[in-house]
């Protein structure tokens, strides 16, 4: 396989990213007007300007990719196979849940980079509509081909929204798996059950991939509206982020080094938060346990909201890890008549985090984006934000508290 990825294409990619603000560092006091220094909300400004891109760079750094797609794609079907197959033996009673989770693992993984690769093809289709090449290697934006979009942050913040609320639901469904084959292990029928679990990621997946692209497909618009020459010079490439590291796995981690970053605070017309009653999002850095804080705020944003859903972002080290700060999430939902956690997720009851061992649950993948931080890292961007960047361009949700 990793001979046939070398082949060399003859479609070159090219991935257009907003640059956006370094994240200033969480308030520790009450203060109802916290956004208007937020510096996720409201300070989005573009780093200095570099020199122009020049296209044919891109060419070198990217070749390939296109025949990388297909050929992982054709793995990971051939692997999906071979695992149905070992379901079914599952039934008959044979003893393949070690090679079940081994070959799930080895599917994840060339998915994380199949989806990779297919978003900087589909970003190259919508790039290539709103410039033109010159003879310099440089980009030019065609003024006249970006359409108008009304709300556009709010685009693209519904799309983020429905994007992650996709994944999270992808993840609990794979947990439910992992806890299934632990009770096959024990010798309980649950291979129909892990089937139609299997089935119902395969419909998420197709879902989710809908809103990541229209979510890319307006955030690439943006950047190119806020450009401010006629060629893209400030931004962040996919290739100018580092190599993605290895995330936070399933199970218990010891952290430390805790540092709060920012409160996201999604806003919903619905008596449960879901992606067809979004209302919009606010952000910020005062972090509590109260959710009433946060219900108050969204009521000022949006008076007619019905429920609110919280995520608290941290960042923290593990120290097997050689150090490398991951974004450590806390989810929680409201509405007027009560509170509750995400299913399979810890309740946030502190706000000061001790070091120890916490649960993570299984990490979501393909919910980051490269921008601008200091630099091009990969990170959460809620808010026309930048914050919480991790390496492996994952998302880590606690699922048990110490």
């Amino acid at each position: 396989m990793d001979k046939k990825r070398k082949i060399v294409g003859t479609l070159a990619v090219l991935v257009i990213v907003v640059s956006i603000v370094m994240v200033s560092v969480p308030a520790e006091k009450d203060d109802k007007n916290i956004n208007k220094n937020d510096c996720g909300c409201s300070c989005n400004e573009a780093p200095t300007q570099g020199k122009p891109l020049n296209y044919y760079d891109i060419l070198e750094k990217t070749k390939g990719w296109e025949q990388d797609v297909a050929l992982l794609e054709k793995e990971i079907q051939e692997k999906r196979e071979e695992l149905y197959n070992l379901y079914e033996k599952g039934k008959n009673g044979e003893g393949t849940i070690d090679k079940i989770q081994k070959l799930r693992s080895e599917i994840e993984k060339l998915e994380n980079e199949y989806w990779y690769k297919k978003e900087v093809l589909f970003e190259i289709e919508v790039i290539k509509k709103y410039t033109e090449l010159q003879s310099d290697g440089t980009l030019k934006i065609v003024r006249e081909s970006l359409p108008e979009i009304d709300n556009l942050d709010f685009e693209i913040a519904f799309n983020r929204n429905g994007s992650q609320f996709m994944g999270e639901k992808r993840i609990q469904k794979e947990a439910e798996i992992y806890d299934l084959l632990e009770r096959a292990k024990k010798g309980e029928d649950v291979w129909n059950e892990i089937q139609r679990l299997e089935s119902e990621i395969s419909s998420i997946e197709e879902k989710e991939w809908k809103y990541r692209r229209e979510y890319l497909r307006r955030r690439m618009l943006k950047a190119a509206l806020e450009t401010p020459t006629p060629t893209w010079t400030w931004y962040c490439f996919d290739f100018q982020c580092d190599d993605k590291t290895t995330p936070l796995q399933r199970g218990s981690h010891y952290l430390s080094y805790w540092r709060p970053i920012k409160v996201w605070i999604g806003m919903y017309d619905g008596p449960n938060p879901n992606t067809s009653n979004f209302l919009g999002e606010t952000c910020s850095t005062y972090f509590t346990t109260d959710m009433d804080y946060y219900w108050e705020l969204a009521k000022e944003k949006k008076p007619n909201l019905v429920s609110i859903q919280v995520k608290w972002f941290y960042l923290a080290r593990a120290p097997y890890d050689d150090g490398k700060d991951h974004d450590i999430i806390w989810g929680k939902n409201k509405n007027a008549q009560r509170e509750w956690s995400y299913a399979g997720y810890a309740d946030y009851t502190t706000t000061h985090k001790s070091n120890g061992y916490y649960g993570i649950g299984t990490p979501c993948a393909n919910k980051m984006v490269c921008c601008y931080n200091g630099g091009c890292h990969w990170c959460n961007d809620h808010c026309n934000g930048c914050f919480a960047c991790d390496p492996s361009a994952h998302q880590h949700f606690v699922a048990q508290n110490p």
